[in-house]
């Protein structure tokens, strides 16, 4: 017997992607056929951003008028009638609903906002063709409660996000407690382990996954801030799944990179979750990589200081040269009232926001910055006379910083430059995919963030464009992520990204 159901939804999901939300709804199972519902409101509400260039919701707007009208003019039909979109799945307009439905409530409803008419027609149409058969999808969450508790199905909408919890979230690597012997394969001498050797499902193994092997359950991995432990009780290792003579796959040693010798312009791994973001960095085959986690685990220092080690520059002999220039971008998201409107070119609008990113070139990292941009000794000293502004100036002069606006990215073409796109929690999954597109031959994407700190409307831990790009290329030999949890600001700032 086939079942009828009927999606109902709100303005929100079509501004968040308009193709796949118009496209994501389609049945699972033969005998079900899907409607898409779309209140007539939510069309009102569309028009108002279609004209906005330049933003996400303005591209989604115009996506969304031109599917539906595509839609209308092959079937020569009014879409106030189900059209077909696909095998037993269909699109309408909903234009009318019976009030008195809505005033048999014993709550009084203000049919002068938007969202209570949707809620109003959800409400029609359950009465109609019984509550089971009729979901009211919503990404509003006070949306979301009226409907529940007019004892509505609703949902958020899910398509995307490739898990349901944020506690879920691919994190990059896993802590796992081994034989001794398995640890003692791996020490010095040794760089190659086979996955086979280790009690895992290896279908579960994702490329360029990172291992913390250690020789027992109740061993902790002890900080790297006094320097790289000395211990054959552990190892840290990277999956790489085409390794020549094995046939899964095989983990390969990666360095602590802490110590004196180890650091990256004088910055070195605190802990091992830096080691493992440090090498995907370094890396020379991986093209993207995102850092997940809280304020204070040294996702922005690294990447900084990793940009700049690999610079192309006149006075390199170790084999770093890789990037014409470190390309730095934000989302321009405030965080409490807007100050307006800033002055000037794009380096004075973008500046105070791109202020937080230049304060990690440490003082420890200058003389190694200045060492590496040149040979000449009296350039050298005119540099180290510089303060901290006037240094990032040079650098950007002499085009090897670069600040990129995200509202002017595409249509670019970006080669054999190292972008680092802080504060990723705040773009979503299109500018994702348009930032990530421009990318070039020989050019590396780094994206940041906290998923948990997210100041941009319509975004949450799972649907921001960081985490999406994260579940989704996670399989991918390309890409690789690390989710850093171990704050090394300060105490205070640890404290507070666990308490407040």
């Amino acid at each position: 017997m086939t079942r009828h159901k009927y999606k109902v939804t709100d303005t929100n999901i079509f501004l968040l992607d308009a193709k796949e939300a118009l496209y994501s709804f389609k049945p699972k199972k033969p005998d079900t056929i899907n409607t898409l519902m779309i209140p007539f409101v939510v069309l009102e509400e569309i028009n108002k951003y279609k004209t906005e260039q330049f933003t996400t919701r303005g591209y989604n707007a115009r996506v969304f008028g031109n599917e539906l009208k595509k839609v209308i003019q092959e079937k020569k039909r009014s879409i106030n009638q189900p059209l077909q979109l696909g095998e037993n799945y269909f699109v309408q307009i909903m234009t009318e609903y019976n009030t008195s439905t809505v005033e048999n409530l014993s709550v009084k409803v203000d049919l002068s906002s938007n969202d209570n008419l949707i809620l109003a027609m959800a409400l029609d149409l359950a009465k109609q063709e019984g509550k089971e058969n009729v979901e009211l999808v919503t990404n509003d969450v006070n949306l979301f409660l009226k409907g529940s508790a007019l004892d509505l199905i609703v949902n958020d909408w899910k398509a995307a996000r490739s898990i349901d919890d944020y506690a879920d979230i691919y994190k990059g690597w896993r802590e796992l407690a081994v034989d001794e012997s398995v640890v003692n394969t791996l020490l010095p001498g040794k760089t190659v382990l086979d996955i086979n050797q280790l009690d895992i499902d290896i279908t579960n193994v994702m490329p360029n996954e990172y291992f913390a092997l250690k020789a027992s359950e109740d061993y902790e991995i002890p900080s790297f801030k006094d320097g790289a432990p000395n211990s054959n009780q552990f190892v840290l290792a990277r999956y790489v799944q085409n390794v020549k003579g094995f046939d899964n796959g095989a983990l390969i040693k990666i360095p602590f990179r802490a110590g004196n010798s180890s650091g990256i312009l004088g910055i070195k791994s605190r802990n091992f979750e830096q080691s493992f973001a440090l090498d995907a960095l370094l890396n020379d085959n991986i093209d993207m990589v995102n850092l997940i986690g809280p304020a204070g685990t040294g996702k922005t220092l690294l990447s900084i200081a990793s940009g700049l080690y690999q610079l192309k520059t006149n006075n390199d002999s170790k084999g770093n040269n890789h990037y014409n220039s470190v390309t730095i971008s934000r989302p321009i998201v405030p965080m409490g009232n807007q100050l307006g409107f800033l002055p000037g070119k794009i380096i004075d609008k973008m500046g105070p926001w791109l202020d937080a990113i230049f304060d990690n070139i440490k003082p420890e990292m200058r003389d190694q910055v200045i060492n590496k941009l040149t040979k000449s000794s009296s350039l050298k000293a005119e540099l180290k006379k510089m303060n901290a502004t006037e240094l990032k100036e040079h650098l950007m002069n002499a085009d090897y910083m670069e600040i990129q606006s995200l509202e002017h990215i595409r249509g670019r073409s970006m080669d054999e430059k190292f972008i680092m796109i802080d504060e990723s929690q705040n773009i979503d999954p299109l500018e994702t995919k348009t930032i990530v597109t421009r990318a070039g031959n020989g050019t590396k994407i780094v994206m940041t963030g906290d998923p948990q700190q997210i100041d941009k409307p319509g975004l949450n831990e799972l649907t921001n464009g960081l985490c999406y790009s994260s579940e989704r290329m996670n399989d991918s030999a390309l890409t690789a992520t690390v989710f850093m949890s171990k704050g090394e600001r300060s105490e205070l700032a640890t404290l507070a990204a666990e308490r407040l």
